[in-house]
């Protein structure tokens, strides 16, 4: 039998691997976007409640299925 080389990886491995993600051209411009050109929004978020006639036809629905 040969001998078979395993290689095993260390966390200043993994370190190492890290920082060269960092070199990201794409992580560079997001560190350096500018804020204040965003324009400012306004969220109106809309979330309504079934009304309980609503409800009512579903139920009715729901038992007709069965």
């Amino acid at each position: 039998m040969k001998h078979a080389e395993t290689a095993v990886q260390t966390r200043s491995d993994d370190r190492a691997s890290a920082s060269k993600m960092s070199d990201n051209p794409v992580k560079q411009e997001v560190q350096n976007f500018d804020k204040k050109c965003l324009k400012k929004t306004n969220t109106a978020e809309k979330n309504t409640l079934p009304t309980q006639e609503v409800i009512e036809q579903e139920k009715k629905a729901a038992e007709a299925a069965k």
